[in-house]
């Protein structure tokens, strides 16, 4: 899901549950953005770089970054203590949100529990995210679904491929995919366990300390293990290239499954793990600009 781990910026604070990413614009309702699979939200600076002429931009993060609190192990506790970090920027709806791969199902559990409360979500820009905890058919139940999860297969060796350091990509990866492959082709399949080191690909991933690759674990289960309700949602969903392998084989990749609201699907050129790369990050900004500047303004400024 992470091409590497994130590495730290120059922010104040970056370990808080709550980091400012820009706020050059104070007269519009600020994009709240959930933390990725690192459990923080700084991945998001370049990005936020891109929107700041457009929009403020807050990153959530997990709790339990400084140290001291635990990492909630269930992610409708996490949407609460995420709402509260919210309400101190912007006290009422509607709220916009965003997440970046399973950050999306972050979103997703945050717009559930605000809609508990009797908020409205008017913007949700999922950024190649699949709907996690959904229940999909097997892509051998339909030839389309088949022949998009071979699409997905061979793009993705491809783009290994094209990357460099091709073996060493593919050993890295190779055992989990496999795994995860088979537990959505073959429905006896044992559920296989995502070990978080699995999901960066650099070699860097090894010196990861123990203690932060626990709290990241921890925080990958909650994702994994939430189960969604369906929500009167609409969703704006900007994803790359070929369908996520977590995903229902389909262009919208299974959100049709988690909303009942419209879905607006939009493909961009890119790879995965490029969504948020510093070279990268302009074209996603883009289309999301584009949506965030639609939204029904609001004369009132947030400090």
């Amino acid at each position: 899901m992470l091409a590497q781990l994130p590495k730290l910026n120059d922010m104040t604070d970056s370990k808080a549950p709550l980091i400012t990413l820009a706020q050059q614009r104070a007269d519009v309702r600020p994009l709240f953005v959930a933390p990725t699979i690192s459990g923080r939200s700084r991945d998001y600076s370049h990005l936020a770089e891109q929107l700041n002429d457009t929009v403020p931009v807050y990153g959530l993060q997990m709790r339990g970054l400084a140290g001291g609190d635990k990492v909630y192990d269930n992610l409708r506790d996490a949407a609460e203590y995420h709402i509260e970090r919210m309400r101190e920027i912007q006290p009422e709806g509607p709220y916009s949100l965003a997440g970046y791969s399973a950050g999306g199902t972050i979103c997703l559990a945050i717009a559930e529990a605000l809609h508990d409360q009797g908020e409205t979500v008017d913007l949700m820009l999922m950024l190649d995210a699949v709907p996690l905890g959904i229940e999909i058919a097997s892509p051998l139940g339909s030839p389309r679904r088949l022949w998009r999860w071979g699409c997905a297969v061979v793009g993705r060796i491809a783009e290994l491929y094209a990357e460099g350091d091709f073996f060493l990509s593919m050993i890295k990866r190779s055992k989990s995919v496999t795994l995860r492959l088979w537990t959505k082709i073959w429905p006896f399949a044992k559920k296989h366990k995502i070990d978080v080191r699995d999901l960066f690909t650099q070699s860097s991933s090894s010196d990861l300390p123990a203690d932060e690759a626990a709290r990241v674990q921890t925080h990958l289960d909650t994702i994994l293990n939430f189960q969604p309700r369906r929500l009167p949602l609409n969703v704006v969903l900007i994803r790359g290239r070929y369908d996520q392998l977590e995903g229902s084989f389909e262009l919208d990749l299974g959100w049709n499954l988690a909303v009942t609201g419209d879905i607006q699907v939009e493909v961009i050129s890119l790879q995965h793990h490029q969504f948020l790369f510093k070279n990268r990050v302009q074209l996603l900004a883009e289309k999301m600009k584009a949506h965030l500047n639609a939204r029904v303004s609001t004369s009132r400024a947030f400090d």
